[in-house]
């Protein structure tokens, strides 16, 4: 059985919009910022798809990766932003569902003017075949 549907699910989002992703069926995620030069990165949880109610979705730690293929961590003071040093071909923010507010089950992101944004579920609390896995843009 693959990886994906069974240990993970992933979903995109354009610099254009700030897609809501459903994390609802999984215990953690992670946000992949791919190529995000220097540029502002702002993370939110809403109740809703559509609508709802926004919060800040803060976090203190990240993981970020230069061409080298290193991983180094960088911490922050607790907030729901942060700028990559311009450097950093990948960076990860990872979350356990355990950090939404109460009724909070979908996330979403935006990156000032460049770079691409993955959402990945992991910890999937339903494993099916690729085909079959619920579309977390819905």
């Amino acid at each position: 059985m693959e990886a994906l549907g069974r240990l993970h699910n992933l979903a995109g989002s354009s610099i254009a919009a700030a897609r809501r992703v459903s994390v609802k069926d999984c215990d953690a995620f992670a946000l992949l910022v791919v190529n995000p030069a220097a540029n502002l990165v702002t993370v939110n949880q809403h109740t809703l798809q559509s609508g709802g109610t926004t919060a800040a979705l803060n976090f203190t730690r990240r993981y970020a990766q230069t061409t080298s293929g290193v991983w180094v961590v960088s911490t922050q003071a607790s907030g729901n932003t942060f700028t990559p040093a311009g450097t950093e071909d990948l960076v990860v923010v990872e979350f356990s569902t355990d950090t939404l507010a109460d009724g909070f089950t979908y996330v979403s992101a935006t990156i000032a003017t460049a770079g691409e944004l993955v959402w990945i579920t992991h910890d999937l609390n339903v494993q099916r075949a690729p085909a079959n896995l619920a579309d977390l843009l819905a």
